[in-house]
């Protein structure tokens, strides 16, 4: 042992002479130096320890008697630096480093060895700058915390191993084991390739088990297998052997090259700008990701190669993807690059293909064996030639949007066909063919193309959201499959075919030109509508014996279906039935039988004609046509049964038999004639059903049996006919009406016009008579007619059970004058033609302000009686002028009052305390003016025109300003009215500059529509804006600018009683959102409730309802305003809290008022006191739904502009008797714009006459 104790410095040899190597160092024993150096060759046995700092060989070493050689650095964690100019030979094995080393360990030069080489510093660092060239099939073992490569290591056969945490490249790398022999190759280590070459050669296994990161390229050859376990990040990635993929990892490069075979036995992901497969793919139960290696890079699956900068899997590739993966994924569903399928895109195994960007599939696309396919994207697009087929396994959508072109599209052979949440777009006609998979729709479709679902015996088909929409309707829609269809949202097709079950899971519509059901149809409590797309088409609905049952109320057609509506084939339903086709031509058709169980009721109405066949149910029958009803049998068991014709429509029908343990009322009413089987409203227990029968024409049925049961009354029997009525048949062989009953009878009575025809009333005559019953007529044992001839009236027993036989020579009524408006008569004297068109004034102005009070107070007294309130202190004419100047000074608006009032003929024309006669009708009180103004003495004019004929001109004004059919017949009573109540005071109201009238009317004129009064040149509108007043000291007359105020816009579409509104959304949507500002509810919030707490909530200084309002004669519970689900009448008004704070406006936008009558005219004119606002907006009569949107429209655009809310509504009335609002192509159209309108309101229309615009009245304050 050589420096045991205490090292040498250095220990240099050379033995040798130059040439001769013979000469040499033989080393038999430990050597310890700080540096060795050998310059001759060296021989070793005994297995020496060298340690030291520094090792240097100048010449060969050579192993004597297979000893080993051990280099060590002095201490654990001491370094070593190596250097060897010659060979390592017949060494048993050479190891450089402690095996627990810590300390650093530098090969300096290039090492040749030939015996088994170990570099060990497991805790320090190794950094190999030479060459290690095996030369044998030895082993070489590199083992170290990081380990530093600069050359490259090689053997002839021989392990390459590294162990220990990192392996650095310091340069281009080759580990190579040699062309012969079965060395191995393993990298325990991770790799920092430094953006260095990586080469490894093996003809038997490489092992990559650790992290492979920042190489430049990794090239694996031999004839071996390359094994990876971690991860590999380079720039290229070239596998040239066989690769297993031991543990689940990334391989991520530009290029990646597979140029034999790939086996993934765990998970395996490969990301790159290419991905190259030359040899087959596998995977036992493991997946793979095929991504690309930029997010915005584009992936081309199919076809050949391209050469596109997008990542490219050609179908050879493809088809190198063996089966035997659990799923395969290609791109990433966070990527922006675009996905593009070509023909030949065939997977063996379940792939998912993903991109948030777009898939677009131009060829086919196969799934072979157990293969789903799936395609996650923003938009999916199958073009022309793309299609997608399956042997069985599933088709998924996952992407916001799917667009299909291709006819024949997809095909699962079994597979479902599923698009999750996005829409779909149809391109093409459609088929979607599962073959007993399911077909979901969780999206909206759309598209003008025919789409077809073949999911055979077993496939669910699913809608989920719309179909199609109103305006861009799908071809058609048909399902071919035995299984049930599930609906949840609208469906819009010209023709909707549906072969199996369907099973709807929401309230929602199917709208088609033509429906067909092929199996049952069931609901879960909802509601469901089957209606033509457009109101005004034809609607076919065809049911191989369909069966309606789950359903709310079943609704064919809608209110506002004009066109004809077709049933072919059986109905089975449990559930109400409407079928509605009201409008215009609509008539309903119904080829099969009708048959309902349950409670089940049924209502059909027609604008034309209504045609069934048999009609059997458990609730009640409500039929309804303008023209002809024709019909089979109906059977309610127990319900009622009603049928209406308009007034040209006739009545024909099979038997009627409403009889159950109660009867069920038979009420049958035809404009012209009525023809119907056996009637029969028996009750089998209780009471019998009531018929009545109502025909201007003849009656003729087989019988009526009305009786009662053991523990019930007879029904009564009406028949109002102005011909004849006949009964042709009897009841058990002897009557023909019977109304008996266990607890007695019902009536009979029978009114025809046998007297005036000359046809008497024939009973029991054996069928023979035109006019009578073949068979008896009894009400009970004891009261019956069974035969004889009546020509006159004739009545038999006593109430409640008589026998009438009326008829009589009665001219028939006169027509009925036009509903709108329903002028009261009774306070309208004889009509006559109206005086010449002046006026004869009596007096001129005088001094009344004396008399003010008086009259004022009259009017105020005659409204506080009427409502119930209070008598409160009237104002004075200082009040009344002051007043005015306070409105004049803040709105620039010169305003004045003008009372009008009825006064006796003995009141002289300068009494001191003349009033109006409130609480007389004398028909020969004149009439009398009173001008109030800012300044100066009010001017009083006796006109001298009697009440009787001023209020006769007037009904004339308003049957003739009502008729729009009559363009001018307003005309002359317009223009007598403007000479008797404006051109007494135009010289003064001139002089004055007013601008604005105000008017305090007696009974009989607060109805008159002031505004279009007339002076041969112009309304009265045009000249002043106008409004009403019930008196001055009734109503708040503080000023406030309202353009401040926002508005609270309620309203109600349609109604259970009453006429709908169409135009109630449009309305309340541009008033609340386009021209002022506030809220708006409509149908279901339009409360009595909510309208409490919306103003509880806010102070809306605006109250707009959109809704029905009647002021009806009597007290004010009479009269009402309509909400969604109640009536607010007028005394419930003051509960509402309007005045604290105060509402500045109300407007109730379609209301009507019975014209003439006092108590009516009473709540119009007090409207505004009743309900506490400071003013109203309303109609006297019902305006058409179109006019009213039209003005209401106007007046909310000029409010915002007008000095007062009056001259609002003049600037509106103006607007729209000139032509400057129309409604025309389906728009409306006003000076500030348009507004699109929904179908039922697209008619164009003109508006111009006064009744679309002078019903509306300012009430109470107009300021």
């Amino acid at each position: 042992l050589v420096g045991s104790t205490t090292p040498l410095n250095s220990i240099t040899t050379d033995a040798g002479e130059p040439g001769n190597n013979d000469r040499s160092t033989i080393i038999n024993t430990n050597l310890i130096a700080n540096q060795l150096t050998f310059n001759d060759p060296v021989k070793v046995e005994f297995n020496p320890i060298l340690s030291a700092e520094t090792i240097e060989f100048g010449s060969t070493i050579r192993g004597i008697n297979n000893s080993s050689l051990t280099l060590q650095p002095l201490a654990l964690n001491g370094d070593l630096t190596l250097s060897a100019a010659g060979a390592f030979t017949d060494l048993s094995d050479l190891t450089i480093g402690y095996s627990n080393g810590s300390g650093n360990i530098t090969i300096d030069s290039d090492l040749k060895i030939s015996n088994p080489l170990t570099i060990q510093s497991p805790e320090g660092a190794i950094a190999i700058n030479g060459a290690i060239n095996g030369t044998t099939d030895d082993p070489i073992t590199v083992n170290s915390e990081t380990t530093t490569l600069n050359s490259n290591i090689t053997t002839n056969g021989g392990d390459i191993t590294f162990l220990g945490d990192d392996v650095v490249l310091a340069n281009n790398i080759t580990l190579d084991t040699g062309d012969s022999g079965n060395g191995n190759i393993t990298l325990d280590s991770n790799v920092d390739g430094q953006q260095n070459d990586l080469t490894l050669k093996s003809n038997s296994e490489i092992r990559l088990n650790g992290i492979f990161d920042d190489l430049n390229s990794l090239v694996t050859g031999g004839g071996g297998t390359t094994f990876i376990n971690k991860g590999i990040t380079a720039n290229q990635l070239t596998f040239n052997n066989a690769v297993t993929v031991e543990s689940t990892l990334t391989l991520k490069a530009s290029e990646i090259d597979f140029q034999n075979t790939l086996n993934a036995m765990s998970d395996l992901s490969l990301i790159g700008d290419e991905i190259n497969f030359v040899g087959k793919v596998t995977g036992t139960g493991t997946n793979l990701t095929l991504q690309a290696l930029r997010d915005t890079q584009s992936i081309v699956l199919g076809g050949d190669d391209n050469s596109t900068s997008g990542l490219d899997l050609t179908k050879t590739e493809l088809g190198l993807l063996e089966d035997g993966f659990n799923a395969i994924f290609i791109g990433s569903d966070n990527s922006r690059g675009n996905i593009t399928i070509n023909d030949g895109s065939q997977f063996k195994d379940p792939v998912t293909i993903q991109t948030a960007e777009n898939i677009t599939v131009n060829g086919e696309m196969k799934g072979t064996g157990n293969a789903s396919i799936t395609l996650n994207s923003a938009t999916t697009r199958l073009n022309q030639n793309g299609n997608i087929t399956t042997a069985g396994g599933n088709v998924t959508f996952n992407s916001d949007r799917v667009v299909l072109g291709n006819e024949k599209t997809i095909t699962t052979n079994g597979g479902n066909i599923e698009f999750l949440s996005g829409n779909v777009r149809l391109a093409n006609h459609i088929t979607l063919n599962t073959d007993g998979g399911d077909i979901i729709f969780d999206g909206t479709v759309r598209g003008q193309y025919n789409l077809t679902l073949e999911n055979g015996d077993d496939g669910v088909v699913s809608f989920r959201r719309t179909v199609g929409t109103n305006n861009n309707p799908l071809t058609s829609l048909i399902t071919i499959g035995e299984r049930k269809t599930e609906i949840s949202g609208n469906i819009f097709a010209n023709q909707i075919d549906f072969n199996g079950e369907v099973e709807v899971l929401s309230n929602l519509s199917l709208s088609a030109d033509e429906i067909n059901f092929g199996s049952t149809i069931t609901g879960s409590g909802n509601n469901l509508i089957l209606r033509a797309l457009r109101d005004n088409q034809d609607f076919t609905l065809t049911a191989r014996d369909a069966s309606f049952s789950g359903f709310e109320k079943l609704t064919i057609g809608s209110e506002n279906s004009s066109g004809s509506i077709r049933l072919d084939g059986n109905f089975t339903f449990n559930n109400s039935l409407e079928i509605l086709s009201p409008q215009g031509s609509g008539s309903i058709d119904v080829t099969g039988n009708i048959t309902g169980s349950g409670n089940a009721s049924i209502q059909m109405r027609a604008g034309q004609n209504i045609n069934t066949s048999n009609i059997e149910t458990n609730g009640q029958v409500e039929l309804n046509a303008n023209r002809n009803i024709t019909t089979n049998t109906i059977t309610t068991n127990g319900s009622n049964i009603s049928l209406t014709t308009g007034d040209e429509g006739k009545v024909m029908t099979g038997n009627l038999d409403s009889s159950g343990v109660q009867g069920g009322n038979i009420t049958v009413s035809a404009g012209t004639q009525i023809e119907t089987g056996v009637i029969n409203s028996s009750g089998t227990q209780g009471d019998g059903g009531d018929v009545t029968l109502d025909p201007t024409g003849d009656i003729e049925v087989a019988s009526i049996n009305a009786q009662g049961g053991t523990n019930g009354k007879g029904g009564d029997v009406d028949i109002t006919t102005q011909r004849f009525f006949r009964a042709t048949d009897t009841i058990d062989g002897k009557y023909s009406i019977s109304t008996t009953g266990g607890n007695g009878g019902g009536s009979i009575t029978i009114r025809h016009e046998g007297f005036k025809r000359n046809t008497p009333f024939t009973v029991g005559d054996d069928y023979n008579s035109e006019n009578g019953t073949g068979g008896a007529i009894a009400t009970g044992d004891n009261n019956q007619i069974t035969s004889g001839v009546y020509p006159e009236n004739y009545t038999q027993g006593s109430d409640p059970s008589k026998i009438q036989l009326i008829t009589g020579n009665t001219e028939n009524p006169p027509e009925n004058p036009d509903p709108v408006p329903n002028i009261n008569p009774g306070i309208i004297p004889e009509e006559k033609s109206p005086p010449p068109l002046q006026v004869n004034p009596k007096d001129s102005s005088v001094e009344i302000d004396q008399s003010f009070n008086a009259i004022d107070e009259a009017f105020t007294r005659q409204f506080e009686s009427y409502f119930g309130l209070e008598n409160r202190e009237t104002i004075t004419l200082n009040d009344a002028q002051e007043i005015l100047q306070n409105i004049e000074q803040a709105t620039g608006v010169k305003p004045a009052i003008i009372y009008v009032m009825f006064l006796p003929v003995a009141t002289s024309p300068d009494g001191i305390n003349p009033t109006p006669t409130t609480d007389s009708d004398n028909p020969n009180d004149e009439l009398e003016l009173l001008l109030v103004t800012s300044k100066g003495q009010p001017i009083r004019k006796r006109v001298g025109i009697k009440r009787s004929e001023v209020l006769n001109v007037v009904a004339n004004f308003q049957s003739g300003v009502t008729n729009v059919r009559n363009s001018d017949g307003y005309l002359a009573p317009a223009q007598q009215l403007y000479q008797w109540l404006i051109t007494p005071l135009k010289e003064d109201l001139k002089t004055q500059g007013i601008e604005n009238l105000v008017f305090v009317m007696d009974q009989g004129l607060r109805s008159l529509a002031v505004a279009a009064l007339h002076d041969g040149q112009q309304f009265l509108v045009e000249q002043y804006s106008v409004g009403l007043m019930p008196s001055l000291s009734l109503t708040d007359t503080r000023y406030r600018n309202i353009k401040d105020a926002e508005v609270l816009a309620m309203g109600a579409e349609r109604f259970a009683d009453q006429k709908s509104l169409p135009a109630v959304p449009v309305e309340l949507e541009a008033i609340s959102k386009k021209l002022w500002r506030g809220k708006s509810f409509l149908d279901a919030s339009f409360t009595l409730e909510n309208l409490k707490i919306q103003r509880a909530k806010e102070p809306f200084g605006i109250i707009h309802l959109a809704t029905h309002a009647d002021f009806r004669p009597g007290s004010p519970a009479n009269s009402y305003i309509q909400l969604w689900n109640s009536k607010l009448h007028l005394d419930q008004l003051p509960q509402l809290g309007w005045n604290n704070p105060p509402v500045e406006l109300l407007v109730l936008s379609a209301c009507r008022t019975a014209l003439g009558d006092q108590e009516a005219e009473l709540g119009f004119a007090g409207l505004a006191v009743q309900a506490g606002v400071k003013s109203t907006l309303a109609s006297l009569w019902y305006v058409s739904d179109q006019g009213t949107l039209a003005l209401m429209t106007n007046f909310y655009e000029q409010l915002s502009t007008a000095r007062i809310k009056g001259e609002a509504l003049q600037q509106a009335q103006i607007a729209v008797l000139k032509g400057q609002v129309k409604l025309e192509n389906g728009l409306l159209t006003t000076p500030n714009g348009t507004i699109s309108l929904p179908p039922e309101l697209a008619q164009s229309r003109n508006l111009t006459h006064p009744y679309y615009w002078a019903a509306f009245t300012l009430i109470g304050n107009p300021w």
